[in-house]
């Protein structure tokens, strides 16, 4: 599990899927934005997570101050990963119906 910089959330991958998001990144070209980007991004990953025994994934409390959690969460599927946003966040960042059909029409998605 770690971090989306973009949108504020939590990602949660799989190992094969975290081990591709890893070759990528290894791939870019060494900067001083990579390097930065490595730190924070290894600073607030956790590998091998697993939910307690009433079925909760914990997250750490690095990982709740960058996403804002407090209390309620919002989980979605985002095929390749699991975001895990506040749903504060989430309820004010979510699309439309209107946008999201100009988005998958402009791509010629449907």
């Amino acid at each position: 599990m770690t971090i989306n910089p973009s949108d504020r959330c939590l990602a949660l991958y799989s190992q094969e899927e975290w081990q591709a998001f890893c070759l990528r990144l290894d791939g870019l070209q060494r900067s001083k934005d990579k390097r930065q980007f490595e730190r924070l991004l290894s600073d607030l990953t956790v590998e091998g997570v697993a939910c307690d025994a009433q079925g909760r994934l914990l997250l750490s409390p690095s990982q709740r101050e960058f996403a804002k959690i407090d209390r309620e969460v919002v989980t979605v599927g985002a095929f390749k990963r699991v975001e895990i946003w506040s749903k504060d966040r989430y309820e004010a960042n979510v699309a439309s119906v209107e946008a999201a059909a100009a988005f998958s029409e402009e791509q010629g998605l449907f």
